[in-house]
């Protein structure tokens, strides 16, 4: 749900500062948007 409220460059910037992170973030909102 947090992922829902993600700027662009936050969403942009995750990988950099957690990839971990990114890659669930990625997982659950994949219905959303695109992987980056």
């Amino acid at each position: 749900a947090e992922a829902l409220v993600y700027t662009l460059e936050e969403w942009a910037s995750l990988p950099q500062r957690s990839p971990r992170l990114a890659r669930v973030l990625r997982e659950e909102t994949r219905w959303l948007l695109p992987p980056p």
